[in-house]
């Protein structure tokens, strides 16, 4: 519906947020270790985006 009222913008701002909420998902289940999932759940992670992808080998 965005991209049909050409709202380029608010539809490439709702994308990331998909796309990092299943980057950090699949992380944490196939990735993450016990400490590290609570790093995260106490917002005390400091893993970059960009890493965490590359800690994901598909």
């Amino acid at each position: 519906m965005l991209c049909t009222s050409e709202l380029y913008g608010p539809m490439y701002a709702l994308l990331r947020v998909e796309f990092e909420a299943l980057g950090r998902g699949l992380w944490l289940s196939h990735v993450a270790k016990d400490e590290d999932a609570d790093k995260y759940e106490k917002d005390e992670l400091d893993i970059g985006f960009g890493t965490l992808l590359n800690l994901l080998e598909f």
